[in-house]
């Protein structure tokens, strides 16, 4: 459920929901407007959404660019992909460019994606606010952490996965 449905580096489905609350429709959820609404009607009010100026001019997460830039820091390749449907609005693309660009989002890579089963085995770590597919990378590659609103939680269990990596380094060299 939406529990799960967390956007990393925004608000999302805050946003989403605030856009339905001005055009008079309020909803606690994501599953609860599209009952409520209906699967085609709130497809309508979603393109709507992505029309917007709030899609456009959503605000980083508190601490999203310090997470970043800790592990851009410390030497992580960061690859920041997205499910955002870009063949079906074109623009998004831009304003998404636009959007890492505008906020200084450090990453290496911006990757869209209509599908999120592509290879990640060679990654270190993959964070995802889906959980769905978190268990899904994990039970591939263990590699996933579910990104749960908080990213000190997840920095202080990828710096123990790193002193693990470091402490492996050194018994091998010794």
């Amino acid at each position: 459920g939406d529990v799960y449905k967390r956007q990393v580096l925004n608000y999302y489905p805050i946003p989403w929901l605030n856009f339905l609350k001005i055009n008079g429709y309020s909803f606690d959820s994501i599953d609860d407007a599209k009952d409520e609404l209906g699967e085609f009607f709130y497809y309508d009010m979603k393109a709507l959404y992505r029309f917007s100026t709030m899609k456009r001019f959503m605000p980083v997460r508190n601490g999203a660019l310090e997470f970043l830039y800790e592990l851009k820091n410390s030497g992580y390749h960061i690859i920041l992909s997205t499910k955002r449907p870009v063949i079906r609005f074109p623009h998004l693309e831009k304003w998404t460019k636009d959007w890492v660009k505008r906020n200084k989002i450090p990453h290496d890579e911006l990757v869209f994606i209509r599908d999120r089963n592509i290879d990640f085995s060679w990654a270190e770590f993959i964070i995802d606010d889906d959980y769905e597919y978190v268990c899904m990378y994990n039970e591939m590659w263990g590699n996933a952490y579910l990104f749960d609103g908080s990213f000190d939680l997840i920095l202080e269990e990828l710096k123990e996965l790193i002193q693990k990596k470091i402490m492996g380094m050194m018994k091998i060299e010794e």
